[in-house]
């Protein structure tokens, strides 16, 4: 529910997005597989990222 820097991953050239959050459901996959790259990749900011809730949660 943090905020966090940037992180991308190189594994998925279909889904080209970059995360803030530590609770995103996308990025904690990309956390899981150990995937994770510092950074925005040059790529656009997750739809659920960008859309977080007011509440603090997904």
């Amino acid at each position: 529910m943090a905020k966090v820097p940037e992180y991308h991953t190189n594994t998925d050239p279909a889904d080209p997005v970059y995360h803030v959050y530590d609770d995103c459901p996308a990025g904690k996959r990309v956390f899981a597989d150990g995937s994770n790259v510092e950074g925005t990749g040059g790529f656009v900011l997750c739809a659920l990222c960008k859309t977080k809730p007011t509440t603090g949660h997904f």
